[in-house]
C-alpha cells in the first residue's frame, strides 16, 4: 500500500456513479489544501480514508482496458472486494496526463 501524495504535483481522475451504476461522472483535477476555497464555477470533492488496492499502469496503456483488467481481473484474483459503498475511484497521474498512471479502488 501507497500513501497518497497530498497537494502533489500530479493529476487526479475520479469517478464516481450515480445510484444504481446507471451513469458516472468523470472529474479531471489536483490535490488541493483542506481550506481551499473553490472557484466560481469549480468543484472540490472530498475523498473519504480508505484501504485502496493501487495497480501501476505503463505510460500508452489504454485506460478502459487498464480499469476493465484491474476491476474486473486483477481485485478479485488476489482476493479483495471492491468497497463499493466508498463511492470513488481514481487514476493519479504522476507526471501529466499522457504518462505512467496509478488507478486506485477502495477494498475491503
Amino acid at each position: 500500500m501507497k500513501q497518497l501524495p497530498i497537494c502533489g504535483k500530479g493529476y487526479y481522475g475520479l469517478e464516481w456513479y450515480t445510484e444504481g451504476h446507471k451513469s458516472f461522472f468523470y472529474l479531471l483535477g489536483r490535490a488541493v489544501g483542506e481550506k481551499t476555497v473553490a472557484p466560481e464555477g469549480a468543484e472540490i470533492k472530498y475523498i473519504p480514508s480508505a484501504k485502496y488496492l493501487v495497480a501501476e499502469i505503463p505510460s500508452g496503456t489504454n485506460l478502459v482496458d487498464a480499469w476493465t483488467e484491474f476491476f474486473y481481473k486483477v481485485i478479485p484474483n488476489l482476493g479483495y472486494e471492491v468497497d463499493e459503498q466508498h463511492g470513488f475511484y481514481f487514476e493519479y497521474y504522476l507526471h501529466d496526463i499522457s504518462g505512467e498512471y496509478e488507478l486506485w479502488v477502495p477494498i475491503k
